[in-house]
């Protein structure tokens, strides 16, 4: 009995003073407001806090939440020459880090600077301006259309665009991007997720070591690279190079030159408009062409079709190369342009054909290692 009063008693202690030391802290209250012109700039450097920018009229308005009055030394928020600056660097280590939110109010036609070493960074409102959004441990969130230049970096998030009217510039070493529409050049890049974009209207260049790429329109030229993922394209207005070491490639059109390399997947390219080249070591390749253009096919293990229309006029040149014995007797190489004639190699195991077209034209290279290769006519 004496035993259990004696934990009763312990444990009354314990809650008494967690529940004091629960009282004791105390939260500042911050409240800043400045009538700025527009075309200003925000910089905002933060150390352990998310930050949530909204629209405001005419104003900057800053609200800190969460933040204890003993860390209230430390922050700055004061209006400068350019503009507002909202500054936090604490000398001490943050406990309550987790709980700390910036949320500030600025006009639509402003700039923006953000950065914080471990939290969110969330645009909800319009920006007619230059953004620059840097965060070492977050997401990245932006909700609402951004003209101007926009830098977003992260090490450690997800990082979300929804439109850009301007050039963008995207990187995070731990994520996946998701992009809605960006009306110039693009540069994105993740170390360890999928990219997700709807449409670009000037150039494209996107990587990621592993994850997919899903791209459904771009105007420009288009890079694209994985080092473990599909890759899967719309329409490109420019030239494609799209290479993955361990996926599939997917193009439904592309009218400049198309390079397309992997390692090991399939390869479909539809509706091609230019000279191609298409590579895979372990997988069959598809090529629909739209006019007479030059290009190679090439796979160590797989079959190959090449599609043109009725009136291409082209130089095939085909050639199968066997590790095995063709113990079926049929012609491994096929056409629907009308018959063609197959050789057998008599030393080497190989079949070969070379034909022309409609009269013949640009030369159009096909190879594999104990497939089959078809020309046939577009559907």
């Amino acid at each position: 009995m004496f035993k259990n009063r004696g934990i009763i008693l312990v444990s009354t202690l314990v809650l008494m003073c967690l529940t004091q030391g629960l009282l004791a802290v105390q939260y500042a209250v911050v409240s800043e407001s400045f009538n700025v012109p527009p075309g200003g700039t925000l910089k905002v450097d933060v150390v352990g806090a998310d930050i949530n920018i909204r629209g405001e009229q005419n104003s900057v308005t800053v609200n800190v939440k969460g933040l204890q009055e003993e860390y209230k030394q430390w922050l700055v928020i004061s209006q400068e020459a350019y503009g507002v600056l909202v500054k936090f660097d604490p000398k001490k280590n943050i406990r309550n880090h987790d709980s700390i939110m910036f949320a500030i109010g600025v006009p639509r036609e402003f700039n923006i600077e953000a950065e914080t070493s471990g939290g969110d960074i969330t645009i909800q409102t319009e920006v007619l301006g230059n953004v620059t959004a840097d965060t070492s441990g977050g997401d990245i969130t932006f909700q609402e259309k951004i003209t101007g230049l926009l830098k977003a970096e992260t090490s450690g998030g997800d990082i979300e665009i929804e439109d850009v009217e301007g050039e963008l510039n995207a990187s995070t070493s731990g994520g996946d991007i998701e992009i809605g529409n960006v009306m110039g050049d693009a540069e994105v890049e993740t170390s360890g997720g999928d990219i997700e974009i709807r449409n670009i209207k000037g150039k494209l260049n996107a990587s990621t070591s592993g994850g997919d790429i899903e791209v459904k329109n771009v105007d420009g030229d288009t890079s694209l690279e994985t080092a473990g993922g599909d890759l899967s394209v719309g329409i490109i207005g420019g030239n494609l190079e799209a290479k993955t070491a361990g996926g599939d490639i997917l193009a439904e059109g592309v009218h400049g030159r198309t390079d397309a390399q992997t390692a090991g997947g399939d390869i479909e390219l539809g509706k091609l408009g230019g000279s191609f080249d298409a590579v895979t070591v372990g997988g069959d390749i598809s090529v629909g062409l739209t006019g007479s253009y030059p290009g190679k096919m090439n796979t160590l293990g797989g079959d190959l079709v090449l599609f043109l229309p009725a009136s291409a006029q082209v130089s095939i040149e085909a050639k199968i190369e066997l590790s095995r014995d063709d113990e079926d007797g049929k012609d491994p190489i096929t056409s629907e342009f009308g018959e063609i004639t197959v050789k057998r190699g008599s030393v080497l195991k190989s079949v070969s054909s070379d034909f022309d077209i409609n009269g013949g034209g640009p030369v159009i290279e096909i190879q594999n290692l104990n497939g089959t290769i078809s020309v046939r006519k577009n559907p």
